[in-house]
């Protein structure tokens, strides 16, 4: 770029720095310089209250002085402010766009996170295992706590004796059909099974209808494991109030060949060919089934 000489200037190639700075513009307001340092140090060549023209600006367009004049700024280029290296913006952009922060970041969540999950992984794992310890504390207490009611319950005959069955349905089909369910199998050192029934009630005594029960629970076990059954049983009596313990009653069963002729009388009279007879005792017959049918006198 250079300055323009205007008639009646002693020396060309300077004019007024304000008029020039207004003519370029704020953006390129040069400092004053002192001579040597690459600008002239000679009196403007411009009047006081005029411009030099600039190229593009007026009527006619014009260059900025003649070839002969002498340049504005002599190889003082590199003093002006230039925009930074778009190196740096681009390492700005890089930042907003997922920059070495932003990556670190990234590794720092995963890193929180993958804690955060071993952490839940080991609480979860605790509090497993601490249920578990808990569940098979409680279920061993139960388990002592029923073994204990249930070594209290027994006859004293059968206090070292092997609890094998408890409430267990037994079949057979031949010499007769049976069908029986024990309450309690306990097998001495011999290996003798010997049979108990529990019977809650008021009477504290055995019936035959207890010892009956006992003498077909004996022989469908016998038919249906082959095992060996003691001809003797106890019937466990306990009254209906919750501080009552049992009471053991010995009882002499009946032998295979009674409990056949028993099934067999009752097929019989079932089926008419048999007429009953009346019962040996008359404390069953207030809550018999057939008491409306009975021909007894004394009902």
């Amino acid at each position: 770029m250079e300055a323009v000489a205007r008639p009646g200037s002693s020396e060309p190639g300077h004019a007024g720095w304000s008029s020039m700075s207004t003519s370029i513009g704020k953006g390129w307001r040069l400092p004053r310089r002192s001579p040597g340092r690459g600008v002239a140090s000679s009196p403007p060549a411009c009047s006081a209250g005029r411009a030099a023209p600039v190229q593009g600006r007026g009527t006619a367009t014009q260059r900025l002085g003649t070839p002969g004049d002498p340049p504005l700024l002599s190889g003082g280029t590199q003093h002006l402010r230039r925009p930074a290296p778009m190196a740096t913006n681009a390492n700005s952009y890089a930042h907003g766009f997922g920059g070495d922060s932003d990556r670190t970041s990234l590794v720092v969540r995963l890193a929180w996170r993958r804690q955060v999950s071993a952490l839940a992984w080991g609480v979860g794992c605790a509090v497993a295992v601490v249920g578990f310890a808990l569940a098979m504390a409680r279920w061993r207490s139960l388990e002592t706590h029923a073994a204990r009611a249930e070594r209290a319950s027994r006859p004293a005959a059968l206090r070292y004796a092997e609890l094998v069955y408890l409430e267990k349905l037994f079949r057979i089909s031949t010499p007769v059909g049976l069908v029986a369910k024990l309450d309690r199998a306990y097998r001495l050192p011999s290996g003798l099974l010997v049979l108990v029934e529990f019977k809650t009630r008021w009477s504290n005594h055995p019936c035959l209808s207890d010892v009956i029960q006992l003498s077909a629970q004996r022989m469908a076990v016998m038919g249906q494991t082959g095992q060996s059954v003691a001809s003797y049983g106890y019937v466990m009596v306990k009254a209906p109030t919750r501080r009552a313990l049992p009471i053991a009653h010995f009882v002499k069963l009946m032998t295979d060949e009674q409990v056949v002729a028993l099934v067999r009388r009752r097929e019989d009279v079932l089926a008419g060919r048999v007429l009953p007879r009346w019962s040996y005792s008359q404390k069953g017959c207030p809550i018999c089934a057939f008491r409306a049918k009975c021909d007894l006198p004394r009902v």
